[in-house]
């Protein structure tokens, strides 16, 4: 057994000791950072056709390249090994902490787990620190790894809500859709109103009255504007080959639509046609 003191960094004369079980602790839980490295190991065993197409693809199977694929298809194992890592840290602070001999709040495994929540996240509220020096360099070290952290839950949420392009194509095409919607509504009410005012001037002139320009009408002149505005945002929004691949689709619809009333008529002319007496006619 030995002892290794190092100097306080507000008492000089009281100096924090670590014993060598402490010493021995805190290098043990290093092992955790092969962790990785196994789990890289155990998803690599058997699959000789992944490290043949990985040659033919020039691709490295390394530890990197194992994790990352496994963080982007299994999120659990990202919380998992950041888990582990908080839990790893948390420990090793109160081996640096306890044999402190004025210490307070990290004396106890609660509160040095706090802290590397907190020091992990990032948010850092200053009501428990570390006060010895191999603490706060440990610290450091929490916080480097809580940007990292961070980035990989990020990256984790962000590949599970992101869309595949199929599902992008749909919520594209209901985007197009409205907008030729709200195109076709403009036009329409253009029609309305253009023609509800042809109306009042016909009107007029039964009574001998002068008609009104269509042309200079404020409100015609209003509703033709809106209209001019709903165009250019359709043509803005949807691309020539996006309006042809509409107007593809909206002719099968048509297409599908009269096929089955054709089939709808011709099996009504196919159906038995029964006397009053209940005996099947043959259709003519």
């Amino acid at each position: 057994h030995f002892t290794v003191c190092i100097p306080d960094l507000h008492h000089l004369d009281e100096p924090t000791c670590y014993t060598s079980d402490n010493i021995w602790v805190a290098l043990m839980f290093l092992r955790v950072t092969l962790l990785p490295r196994l789990v890289a190991e155990l998803m690599l065993r058997g699959k000789d056709m992944a490290h043949v197409m990985a040659r033919l693809g020039n691709v490295e199977l390394n530890t990197w390249f194992v994790m990352r694929a496994l963080f982007i298809a299994n999120f659990g194992a990202v919380l998992a090994l950041i888990g582990s890592a908080v839990l790893t840290t948390a420990y090793i602070i109160l081996l640096t902490e306890r044999p402190y001999p004025h210490v307070d709040e990290l004396a106890d495994f609660d509160s040095c787990l706090w802290m590397t929540i907190i020091t992990m996240t990032t948010v850092g509220y200053g009501d428990v620190v570390a006060q010895t020096r191999i603490g706060r360099f440990v610290s450091c070290i929490v916080a480097c790894m809580g940007v990292v952290t961070v980035s990989l839950v990020i990256n984790g949420v962000v590949a599970r809500m992101k869309m595949d392009p199929r599902e992008q194509r749909i919520i594209d095409w209901m985007d197009k859709s409205s907008v030729k919607g709200q195109l076709r509504n403009a036009a329409a009410h253009v029609v309305q109103v253009v023609v509800r005012q042809y109306n009042a001037n016909c009107r007029m002139l039964d009574r001998g009255e002068r008609p009104k320009r269509l042309r200079v009408h404020p409100r015609i002149r209003t509703v033709l504007t809106e209209f001019r505005w709903a165009k250019r945002e359709a043509s803005a929004d949807i691309g020539d080959a996006d309006v042809n691949m509409m107007s593809a689709v909206e002719n099968i619809q048509e297409r599908v639509s009269r096929l089955e009333r054709l089939i709808e008529e011709m099996h009504m002319h196919l159906m038995p046609r029964r006397t009053q007496s209940g005996s099947a006619v043959p259709p003519p």
